[in-house]
């Protein structure tokens, strides 16, 4: 919960998302998401009500935007715990749970305003209810009922794939073990109580909008998987790398921890089905053209999982020892993170040597920026070397209980400490200034517009009203038309020049860091 309103929202999702819920509230259309109050496609409702939920009780602010997350956060660790506890005991529940919340990606999208927290868990909870039909190998409808509704919610969270994940799961688990456990009834009634919780959205947005906006969700799913989307192409191990420098320290234990056998034989299915759900999340994301850090982020789930296995080994068994690939990939990321935020506030400081390195114009202007680096925050990268460093001492030691104690308060401490001292600082770069300039403006009688960059900021911080006029969002209308009231451009340098020569009543107003700020009046 700790400094969730700290910084501003970060372009594009978290912003685009906070926006979907602040135009539900304006316009008071609670069964569509919308953009510039427009239908938006791409996104199913249920995270942006649970956000609209948020902001009627805290406001429409950042902390509002992140709550939700923050809340599934700590239901998500309880989950952990509980069903941990249940496979096998409250040690193993423990190292699941610990793994989980101890690692920097899987705490740091509990502090975030995207959806992928949220979708995950429902996935995950789908997952282990079909992982105790198979185990309990019976008719249980009340088991079915739960997978359905935990299914169909995934699917209202952020679309098909919350459906196709378990189902390729499933499939890959069934055809390496090549028998069929659960009973045709209770497949039955989990697709009847899916389609019941989808439909209540459905059926809702034909009724309203008719079948248009279905179409169009339904052809970008499609054009996600097949094309890059909005600049976001990368190599096919983009994902790997991710979860192994993202994932610190949870990822120096997870591969290994996948060829530990479990230790209870009824816990062989949960075992199979969490490798399946790795792997399958890993090699799906990389086939999809569009890459983006959190498309893989259930891997966390499996990923703790196969961490906490390996642990609880060398916990329990005397002949059992961390071995040189641990070693490896953990002294890599310790010194990686621990040594960066240690020296960033020195290396912040060299602008001249960063300019150097940067070849970008925009990217030279943004390090100008007077933001304020004092030595006194290298004590962050200590608080990190000094904890993980004794996690570490105890790891060799086999007080792997100790250990990831350790290990878990420390990241939880400096991640803390980064979101609190480093993030709006590295936002003074990166988008500050056109956010204040948006916020400045948002009072004014006034059109905001961005050239040549995708944004929401000027939707959320310049509260773009529901009466915005259709010829507004014309950008030919706004900076060459007879506009009705002041426009406020916002560009990146590098393309000053252009906008300058298309729209030559545009008159700059100040030049911060790289972003550039006009302003074009009406004409008497």
């Amino acid at each position: 919960m700790p400094f969730l309103g700290n910084s501003y929202l970060f372009d594009w999702d978290e912003i685009n998302f906070a926006e979907c819920a602040r135009e539900m509230i304006v316009s008071q259309n609670y069964f569509q998401v919308q953009i510039d109050f427009k239908p938006f496609w791409e996104k199913p409702p249920l995270f942006i009500w649970m956000q609209v939920l948020c902001m009627k009780i805290f406001g429409i602010n950042e902390f509002a935007a992140r709550l939700p997350n923050a809340i599934f956060g700590v239901i998500t660790l309880l989950t952990l715990y509980v069903l941990g506890t249940k496979q096998r005991d409250k040690a193993f529940g423990f190292f699941w749970t610990a793994m989980f919340m101890g690692s920097i990606l899987p705490s740091v999208y509990f502090k975030s305003g995207i959806i992928d927290p949220v979708f995950n868990y429902f996935i995950f909870c789908a997952i282990y209810q079909i992982i105790c039909m198979e185990q309990e190998n019976k008719t249980n409808i009340k088991r079915a009922v739960y997978t359905g509704i935990f299914l169909g919610l995934a699917v209202l969270t952020k679309g098909p794939v919350g459906f196709l994940i378990p189902v390729l799961v499933f499939v890959v688990v069934r055809l390496y073990q090549l028998n069929f456990r659960i009973p045709f009834v209770n497949i039955l009634v989990l697709l009847v109580t899916m389609s019941a919780v989808v439909s209540i959205w459905i059926v809702l947005e034909i009724q309203a909008h008719g079948t248009k906006v279905l179409i169009q969700f339904i052809e970008y799913q499609i054009r996600l998987f097949k094309t890059e989307d909005a600049g976001h192409g990368q190599p096919f191990f983009y994902h790997f790398v991710v979860f192994l420098l993202g994932c610190f320290p949870l990822s120096a234990f997870a591969f290994r921890g996948q060829f530990t056998k479990p230790v209870e034989s009824n816990e062989k299915i949960l075992h199979s089905y969490m490798n399946a759900l790795f792997w399958v999340v890993m090699i799906l994301f990389s086939i999809v053209k569009t890459k983006i850090v959190h498309y893989s982020s259930l891997l966390y789930f499996p990923g703790a999982y196969a961490a906490a296995q390996l642990i609880y080994r060398v916990y329990a068994s005397a002949s059992v020892r961390l071995k040189w690939d641990f070693y490896l990939i953990y002294s890599f990321g310790y010194f990686i993170f621990g040594v960066a935020t240690t020296f960033v506030p020195f290396i912040a400081t060299q602008t001249e040597f960063i300019q150097s390195l940067i070849k970008d114009d925009f990217g030279k202007q943004n390090v100008l920026a007077p933001v304020s680096w004092h030595w006194l925050l290298g004590l962050v990268g200590i608080v990190f070397l000094t904890g993980f460093g004794l996690s570490l001492y105890y790891y060799r030691k086999k007080n792997m209980a100790i250990g990831i104690s350790i290990g878990a308060v420390t990241m939880l401490i400096w991640l803390n400490l980064v979101n609190y001292f480093f993030v709006p600082r590295i936002q003074q770069y990166s988008q500050g200034p056109p956010v204040q300039f948006f916020i400045e403006k948002s009072n004014k009688n006034a059109y905001l517009h961005t050239w040549k960059y995708k944004s929401y900021a000027h939707y959320f911080y310049g509260k773009r009203p529901i009466d915005y006029p259709e010829n507004a969002r014309n950008q030919e209308w706004l900076l060459k038309g007879d506009i009705d009231k002041p426009v406020y451009v916002v560009s990146k340098s590098n393309n000053a020049k252009e906008l300058e020569e298309y729209c030559p009543d545009c008159i700059i107003l100040q030049k911060k860091w790289g972003f550039y700020m006009y302003s074009r009046t009406p004409k008497k």
